[in-house]
């Protein structure tokens, strides 16, 4: 698994334990007034972690893709024409 996918993930963690934190605290909530700072930060690591783990996978796909490609022309020394 690539390491971004990895780094990913931790914060996909983090984040989803902060949410459950911040969701179970006793503060009261204020659904008229909107999302407490808390929770801008928890969902906010959720969409870092999202981008992060796509990015990873993309990466990994587009290595992937050219190290096949290498292969089949017969390795780094095959001159592009």
């Amino acid at each position: 698994m690539p390491r971004l996918v990895h780094v990913g993930l931790l914060i996909a963690a983090i984040g989803f334990a902060l949410d459950v934190v911040i969701h179970l605290s006793p503060a009261p909530h204020h659904h008229h007034v909107g999302f407490r700072p808390e929770e801008h930060v928890a969902h906010l690591a959720g969409l870092v972690a999202m981008v992060l783990i796509l990015a990873g996978v993309v990466a990994d796909g587009l290595a992937r893709r050219r190290a096949l490609r290498r292969q089949r022309l017969g390795g780094p020394r095959h001159a592009h024409r």
